[in-house]
């Protein structure tokens, strides 16, 4: 009977690869204020502004901006993602443009908020409201 529910599901994904070590070791980087030292590009931040994130990461690596095209974005490398099961997904789109908020009706209210109450410590430290 495991993973028959959306919220059995992410109880898996969160205690298993990929998922779970990620978060794992992003709460230890953030117990420890690793994260202070560490450029967090936060997704919605790169899809909403690629143009200002990018010049982010290139002043915080100390080397010179690159102009990007992103309404032109070619996938020069492929991935093998049998690998990953049915979760691997390395398609990178053309264009770089905002995702929407669309969480609770993938994962329904319940399992959102679920998500929330479980990762508070995450909406907390990068500002998820």
């Amino acid at each position: 009977m495991a993973g028959t529910t959306t919220e059995k599901r992410i109880d898996i994904w969160s205690q298993s690869q990929p998922v779970g070590l990620a978060m794992e070791r992003l709460y230890q980087m953030v117990k420890e204020g690793i994260t202070n030292n560490t450029l967090i590009v936060k997704f919605e931040d790169l899809t909403n502004n690629p143009e200002q994130e990018m010049k982010r990461i290139y002043n915080h690596l100390g080397i010179p901006h690159y102009e990007h095209d992103f309404n032109n974005v070619e996938q020069i490398t492929v991935e093998d993602d049998s690998v990953y099961g049915i979760y691997g997904d390395h398609v990178i789109k053309k264009e770089i443009k905002p995702v929407k908020k669309d969480w609770n009706q993938i994962l329904g209210i319940g399992a959102s908020e679920w998500v929330k109450n479980n990762y508070k410590w995450f909406y907390d430290e990068f500002k998820y409201f």
